[in-house]
């Protein structure tokens, strides 16, 4: 089946499976990327023919999968399951063929039905958002491994317009904060808007949308002042997740620079992470629903522990397995191998990078145009080859796919520290900060932001950065290292005698000649710099 482009079926063997209506083809395309291939009668009688309140959307329904029977023949009862209730196509049965490069999704396909427009545009806009950055087209549209979550409309205590237009303006903004990251699918702002928070179910949301999480909440407007209460949902069990109050000015809002909607958006992505963690780790792993073995993966391959590390390899390795045609499990393998070099909980630095190129060549085996698989994979060529040209490469391509990659830029501006480009790095560095308001991994993201303006002559700054992002991973060498730099060229040599030891003690081999025929910045001139500083604050030298 192909569903970027003009739609067409056909069997294996090349023999087209003609549909005379857009309807039927429709029809099909919704199942093919509904999760598990089943969808309600009644939701596709609404999406197709709209509400008539009468049996003609039912008779339009039936005249429609006998039209698909006639096609498809004495196979039709092997592909397709219909109840009184819902129908289902057997995704086992289907093979996509093609990507978004062939063409918008179901390109000619118009239907001037509201729901379908809403649900096309959802699907056209996450093509464009997640596809291209993370999922191969059967990732995407068959059972998206990310949590996905709607924003629902924000009711107005006072039921005033006024109230309720602002609460409509909070959910849009933090729809686009949200939609920047790369680790939960949002669903539009047009399609979360249908429902009407005094009367909706969470069970209708979770079907129409297909979405694990909802944010609901009030909004009242006093004066200039904006007060609000959220809540985070589980769709499945109705479960309140957080719950939490928020004030903000309006105009700020009204600016779009709240520190609210921010603040939202980092309460909303932690305690996704939080709940996935909580799932994987009281429920059987076979059993343990993708989004969540996903997300608790994440989170635990940023730990600085040991063992919540090892478990996160445990939890994609059965993530691959489980569903061998998605790339970003694959992806956060490759990561996960460089990780462990980076903490020094490698027992063997060649076979783990050997490992982590494995992975990453196997994502984008899977999916070519993955900007996630493309910037793990320049990070891996520039640990094993030392080239920066060849990881720029990648980070550039990566850039090019999705230029809101958040890790691409953050890796960009480590590379233009490494060269002694302060200003580049910086720049690249806060781009990558913007972009990522909810990343698990936020100490990652300090400590090469530090480097960046440790390059930029700006230490303290770096300082800074370094311990906040100690705070949350205390044995991250690299951050020591940083640490110690900064703190010698702010002339406060004993805090960086004794960071310097604290560096020795997690990594006694450690030592300037290594650290010298071993970091990629001793080709350029600032790392000569980086190595003095080290070296005065008394890293040994050999």
């Amino acid at each position: 089946m192909r569903l970027y482009g003009a739609f067409s079926m056909y069997w294996v063997d090349g023999t087209p499976l003609p549909l005379k209506t857009i309807k039927s083809r429709a029809l099909i395309a919704i199942l093919c990327m509904a999760h598990g291939g089943t969808h309600t009668r009644a939701w596709l009688q609404e999406c197709l023919w709209g509400r008539s309140h009468n049996s003609e959307d039912r008779i339009n329904l039936r005249q429609a999968l006998s039209s698909i029977r006639k096609t498809f023949g004495a196979d039709f009862d092997t592909i397709f399951t219909l109840t009184n209730v819902d129908i289902t196509l057997n995704l086992d049965r289907v093979k996509l063929v093609g990507d978004r490069r062939d063409g918008a999704l179901l390109e000619g396909i118009d239907i001037s039905e509201d729901l379908f427009c809403d649900w096309l545009h959802d699907k056209r806009e996450m093509t464009l958002v997640q596809s291209a950055s993370t999922l191969s087209p059967s990732e995407f549209l068959h059972d998206n491994p990310m949590p996905t979550l709607a924003v629902l409309p924000l009711m107005s205590i006072s039921s005033s317009r006024h109230e309720s237009h602002c609460g409509d303006l909070i959910a849009l903004e933090v729809i686009r904060s949200l939609s920047r990251s790369r680790i939960i699918n949002v669903i539009s702002h047009l399609s979360s808007r249908q429902f009407q928070l005094e009367t909706i179910e969470l069970s209708d949301v979770r079907q129409r949308l297909n979405v694990n999480y909802a944010m609901t909440g009030t909004v009242r407007v006093n004066g200039s002042h904006v007060h609000l209460e959220a809540e985070l949902l589980s769709t499945k069990t109705g479960q309140v997740l957080i719950s939490m109050p928020f004030e903000a000015r309006l105009e700020s809002i009204l600016a779009g620079c709240s520190e609210m909607i921010r603040k939202i958006s980092t309460m909303v992505g932690q305690a996704i992470l939080s709940a996935s963690v909580e799932l994987a780790q009281n429920t059987p792993l076979p059993k343990v629903p993708a989004h969540a073995l996903l997300m608790s993966s994440i989170n635990l391959i940023h730990r600085s522990d040991l063992a919540p590390f090892a478990r996160a390899r445990r939890n994609l390795e059965e993530l691959v397995e489980r569903a061998p045609n998605f790339s970003i499990p694959k992806a956060w393998l490759a990561k996960w191998y460089i990780l462990a070099i980076a903490q020094n909980w490698s027992s063997d630095v060649a076979i783990d990078t050997m490992m982590a190129s494995k992975w990453a060549d196997e994502a984008l085996g899977t999916n070519p145009v993955c900007s996630f698989s493309l910037a793990v994979d320049g990070m891996i060529q520039n640990q094993k080859t030392g080239s920066f040209d060849l990881a720029r490469n990648r980070f550039d391509d990566a850039l090019n796919i999705d230029p809101n990659n958040a890790i691409a830029w953050l890796l960009t501006a480590r590379l233009h520290a490494f060269v002694g480009d302060g200003e580049k790095a910086t720049q690249c560095a806060h781009r990558a900060n913007v972009l990522s308001p909810i990343d698990p991994n936020r100490y990652f993201f300090q400590t090469i932001t530090a480097t960046a303006h440790l390059a930029n002559d700006e230490p303290e700054k770096a300082l800074d950065l370094t311990e906040r992002s100690l705070a949350s991973n205390r044995t991250h060498a690299s951050t020591l290292r940083t640490k110690t730099i900064a703190l010698q060229q702010l002339g406060r040599h004993d805090e960086a005698q004794k960071t310097a030891c604290s560096i020795v003690k997690l990594e006694p081999s450690f030592s300037i000649e290594r650290y010298r025929r071993s970091h990629p910045a001793m080709e350029y001139p600032i790392g000569t710099v980086w190595a003095d500083a080290l070296a005065d604050a008394g890293i040994p030298k050999t």
